[in-house]
Order: C-alpha cells, then sequence, then structure tokens
C-alpha cells in the first residue's frame, strides 16, 4: 500500500515546526468582551435540553395558576367590596406585583439560576408593590388613566433590562460578562416575548369566543388566560429553535432597515433647515429606529467590515447627533411657549437619552474612522445607556422624578412667574396632567400673591363643587350691609356650573362677604359678593334684572394697601368713575369694576 501523505507536504518549506511554544496574544471581541484563548476551544454553553424544559412544566404551570388565582381574588373581592380587592391601594399594589412578577418566573426559570432569579424576582415584587401603591395614592380623586399606561410601560422597560442582563449572565463563561452574550439575550428575550404575545393574543381570542370578557374584568377569564400564559412560556421554551429563528429574522431585519432609517433622517433633516422641526414624536420615532438599526448591523463582531454596512453604520451615527439635537431643539420651543407638562417631561428624558446615544455613537464613529474601521465601542455605549435607561424608568415610575408632581409646579411657577397670560392658561388642565398634585397647586394658586391668578384659580375650581340648598348658601355669606337680607332668587339658583361667579355660592367649604350697594347709578342695589386673603381678595357685582334674576355684572380685584379689613370695618365709599359705574375707595384706594363682554360671565 503506498504513503497516503499528500504531496503537497513534501515541500521542504512546510516540513517546519518552532523549537518552542510561541507566545500569541489574546484578542478581544470588545472592550466588554473578555480575553479569547487561542489555544482552546471556546466552551460550548449549557442549554437546556428538551428532557429538562419537560420536567419544569408543573412549576410553570403552578406560578401560572397562582398568578391566576391572585387575580380572581383581586377581582372577585372587588365586585363584592371585601377585602383585598374592595382596598384601592391594596388593589392596585397587589395587581401591579402579581402582574410582572410572574412573568419574570415563567420566562427565567430553568434559564437563569435560582440564586439569581429568585432574589430578583422578590425584590422586583416589593418595588411594584410600592409603586403601585403610590400610583393609586397620586390618583386620589382623579380621572388620569395614560399615566396608568405610563408605569407599566416604565416598570416593563426596566423589568426587561434586568432580565436581559441575567439572561446574559448566564450565557458567559467568565466573572465578567461578554457584550456578544447580552446581545444574544436581549434579541432572544425580544423573541421569546413576541412569541408570548402572539400565543397570549390567541388564547385571549379564544377565551372571548367562549363568552367571557376580559375587558369587564371577568374573575374566571383571568384564571384561564394566566394559566394559557404559563402554558405559552412552556411551549416556547420546548421550541428553542423557534425563538432562535425569530430572533435571526429581527436582527436582520433591524439591519435592514438601517438604510431606511438614515434616508428618514436625512429627510427630516432637510425638512428642518427648510421649515423648522418636524413633530418630536415623529423625530424621537426615527431616533428610536437609527439606534436599534446600527445595534442590530454591529451585533456582537469586532472585526472590520467592508461594504454598505459599515459605511451606513458610521454615517447614520452622525446622522444621530444631529437629529438628537433637532429634538431638543423641537422641544425647546414647545415648552418655551406652552411650559413643562408631564407628557414634555418625559420627552426631556427620551431627548437626553437620544442626545447620549447620538454623542456615544459619533465617538465610536469618530474613533472607528481614525483606527480601525471598528464600531465596537458600542458596546460600551450600550450597556452604559442601558443602565441609565434603568435608572430613569424607576425615577420617573416613584416620587423621586414623577412627572405628575413636577409638571404642575413648573406650570404654577411659570405662572406667576409672569411667562404665562391668565387669559391663556389652562388652569383646568392642572388636575387633569397632574392628579393629586395638579389639584394641590391649583389649590395653592387660589391663594397666589396675584389677585387675578388666585380669582381665576378659584374660578377653574369653582365648578368641582357640588350644589347646596338655598339655606346652607346663606350660611357660609356674612352679610355685612346691616338691615339687609340676601335675596331668596339669588340664594336658590343653582351657581355651580355658571363660570366667575363666587365660589361661596355653590361650595359649603368657601364663605365670603356680601355687601349691599348701588354701583351704577341705577337706584338699585348690587350685591357686592368678596371672597380672598386679606391683601389678596377679589369681588363680584352681582346684578338683578327686571324680573328680579341674578347675573353676574362685573368684578373687582384688590387694589395696593386695599385689604379686606378695611372692607368690614367700612373703610370704603364709591367714587365716580366711567359713565354707568362708580368705583370704591378702600383705606384711600381707588379699586374700579370691570365688566366682562356681552354675553360672557367669565373671568
Amino acid at each position: 500500500m503506498g504513503d497516503d501523505t499528500p504531496s503537497w507536504t513534501d515541500d521542504g518549506a512546510l516540513n517546519w515546526a518552532p523549537d518552542s511554544a510561541q507566545a500569541i496574544t489574546p484578542v478581544r471581541a470588545g472592550p466588554w468582551s473578555p480575553p479569547a484563548d487561542m489555544h482552546t476551544e471556546e466552551p460550548v454553553r449549557a442549554e437546556a435540553t428538551p428532557a429538562a424544559t419537560a420536567q419544569l412544566w408543573p412549576w410553570r404551570i403552578a406560578i401560572g395558576a397562582g398568578q391566576g388565582l391572585l387575580f380572581f381574588t383581586l377581582f372577585h373581592t372587588r365586585l363584592i367590596g371585601q377585602w383585598p380587592g374592595g382596598d384601592a391601594y391594596l388593589f392596585t399594589a397587589l395587581a401591579l406585583a402579581g402582574l410582572f412578577v410572574p412573568l419574570l418566573l415563567l420566562e427565567g426559570v430553568g434559564a437563569i439560576a435560582l440564586t439569581r432569579l429568585l432574589p430578583f424576582a422578590g425584590i422586583a415584587a416589593g418595588l411594584l408593590a410600592g409603586l403601585g401603591w403610590y400610583h393609586r395614592w397620586r390618583l386620589e380623586g382623579a380621572e388620569t388613566a395614560h399615566a396608568g399606561m405610563l408605569l407599566l410601560g416604565l416598570c416593563a422597560i426596566a423589568l426587561f433590562i434586568v432580565q436581559a442582563f441575567l439572561h446574559g449572565r448566564e450565557r458567559s463563561t467568565s466573572w465578567r460578562m461578554a457584550y456578544a452574550d447580552l446581545f444574544d439575550a436581549s434579541w432572544g428575550l425580544t423573541a421569546r416575548l413576541l412569541l408570548w404575545v402572539f400565543l397570549i393574543a390567541w388564547g385571549a381570542a379564544l377565551l372571548t369566543t367562549a363568552g367571557l370578557s376580559l375587558a369587564s374584568g371577568d374573575p374566571i377569564a383571568l384564571l384561564l388566560l394566566a394559566l394559557a400564559g404559563a402554558l405559552a412560556f412552556h411551549a416556547i421554551a420546548s421550541l428553542p429553535r423557534v425563538a432562535v429563528l425569530l430572533k435571526e429574522m429581527l436582527v436582520t431585519a433591524a439591519t435592514l432597515t438601517l438604510p431606511l432609517a438614515t434616508a428618514a433622517a436625512l429627510l427630516l433633516i432637510s425638512v428642518t433647515l427648510s421649515e423648522g422641526p418636524a413633530r418630536l414624536p415623529l423625530i424621537c420615532t426615527v431616533l428610536a429606529a437609527l439606534i436599534v438599526a446600527i445595534s442590530a448591523s454591529q451585533r456582537s463582531g469586532a472585526a472590520k467590515r467592508g461594504g454598505w454596512r459599515g459605511g451606513f453604520e458610521v454615517f447614520a451615527a452622525f446622522l444621530l447627533l444631529i437629529l438628537s439635537g433637532i429634538a431638543a431643539w423641537a422641544l425647546d420651543l414647545r415648552v418655551s411657549w406652552l411650559g413643562w407638562t408631564a407628557a414634555r417631561l418625559f420627552a426631556l428624558c427620551a431627548v437626553t437619552l437620544f442626545l447620549a446615544y447620538g454623542a456615544g455613537y459619533s465617538a465610536a464613529a469618530v474613533m472607528a474612522l481614525a483606527r480601525d474601521g471598528s464600531m465596537r465601542r458600542l458596546e460600551t455605549v450600550n450597556i452604559v445607556l442601558g443602565v441609565v435607561l434603568l435608572g430613569a424608568c424607576i425615577a420617573l415610575a416613584s416620587p423621586l422624578a414623577d412627572p405628575l408632581r413636577l409638571a404642575p409646579a413648573a406650570q404654577a411657577a411659570r405662572l406667576e412667574g409672569g411667562h404665562a397670560s391668565i387669559e391663556t392658561f389652562d388652569f383646568a388642565n392642572l388636575p387633569r396632567d397632574g392628579a393629586r398634585f395638579g389639584a394641590e397647586a391649583l389649590a395653592k394658586l387660589t391663594g397666589s400673591l396675584y389677585p387675578d391668578i388666585a380669582r381665576a384659580a378659584s374660578v377653574a375650581r369653582g365648578p368641582q363643587a357640588t350644589s347646596l340648598p338655598a339655606s346652607e348658601v346663606g350660611s357660609n355669606i356674612a352679610l355685612r350691609t346691616p338691615g339687609a337680607h340676601l335675596p331668596a332668587t339669588l340664594l336658590a339658583r343653582d351657581w355651580s356650573p355658571v363660570l366667575g361667579v363666587p365660589a361661596c355660592l355653590s361650595n359649603p367649604h368657601e364663605t365670603c362677604d356680601a355687601w349691599f350697594r348701588d354701583l351704577n347709578g341705577d337706584g338699585r342695589q348690587e350685591i357686592l359678593l368678596v371672597s380672598g386673603a386679606e391683601t389678596r381678595w377679589w369681588a363680584a357685582v352681582m346684578q338683578a334684572d327686571e324680573a328680579g334674576r341674578w347675573s353676574l355684572a362685573g368684578r373687582l380685584a384688590s387694589g395696593c394697601g386695599a385689604t379686606l379689613t378695611d372692607l368690614r370695618n367700612g373703610r370704603f365709599d364709591t367714587l365716580s368713575a366711567l359713565p354707568g359705574w362708580n368705583e370704591l375707595t378702600v383705606a384711600g384706594n381707588r379699586v374700579t369694576a370691570a365688566t366682562p363682554e356681552a354675553g360672557c360671565s367669565h373671568y
């Protein structure tokens, strides 16, 4: 039998071996990747086998059943007014924790070590319950449904980030988590959650077809839906190749959107140069698409890539910084015109994060052009800003930086600082936008040092009060004219839907003083209803027509030095002013009545 040695090895140039082992410098995939030992093969990461996954189904069913029983108990006891569902604070706290914590366990069991998963679930349960309690407190007496959706979104983002980090830590083979593992874990978690949403939506549709209503909080439907969610997670874990395939499809699709996102960014920049900044939500959408597309294109590799991907990554990174600056400009224009609201404070956090991404990605692009052509420095940017996003979500959902708390205070300061006119300021929006904090800000404005502001704030609060019987209305009005009596026609009317009248005519907790005075020289007595504080009072001139029907005829505001005590002690008189009306002199200070526009009683 002949020699089987290949002929190409006969060349003496190849017949060589080193006398001693050669030192080989370890290489890194990126700054967050551990050194790879080139002398050994990469260890194979342990994956859950179908047999191991099959053994987990009792645990998932138990978790799903527990979640379903929790919601069954909460909604059933709320319907019958019993504890714990009958306690609004406890209901919200348990519902928020019961919604997310079982999902963390269902998704992570079998993939994340219990020594990490269980402590995280316990900490998350405590934080979520606290946030739910706080959420119920801040919405007490307010109708702000959007705040609940925002809270759910913030909690979902924060929990996703931590869960992705836990998955990445499980994949890493050294004490330092590799960016490649975190990248795969994040996109893999996204794929599994999308599959779960699809399956749970299908299950919800089946329950609706069966006549079980989820929208009304049917306890039986919630119990069955929780069990369906547990089975959905088990089915996804039993078919890992489906999730891996979907993950690869998502990464590929995000990479292919890079040219589209770049074109959209260029279009928005060109529109800004010609017509000014576009709408902020549109700009933020394109910015988010750029970040996702650049990260997906870069993936977890550090090698220099030729072709369109490397060029688009660098170019899009610079566009990201420019477009983030445009977003900041658009937000500044809106805030300078209308002030801060809860939505704009959320937008401020988003724009700040986009600016950080733009700066970090642009720096990575500059280093890629100056050095090796690789955008691997994105690894550091993505990890650091991921942690920043986690902290921002916790702060925004808690009292630390709650936009519902900060926005009303900012609006009130803007009004009293003279940066907004009373005529254009939306007093009624304070409770709508700020819930409890907005209502408190509006109440505080009723005691403002500026009478016009205090009067307008009181008017905005007035229609919220319930109508009172005539006897109760008269009991909270102090009549200061001796021998006079409040007319029954004034007290019998329901003034609560009428804008501009003093709050004492409809609110039992508001008091006012009344004087009878002929202020227009027609020989009939008008009623001067005065409310407010010592140096910050205002008055309404109530006038009766020939049929004895009362209406708001004018208004008065306290002048400098004209105190409520002066009025009560009788130190005032009338003066001739404009034709048809007289003025008051209170302690030597002139106070003029101003009539409202015809057909309008708002002041």
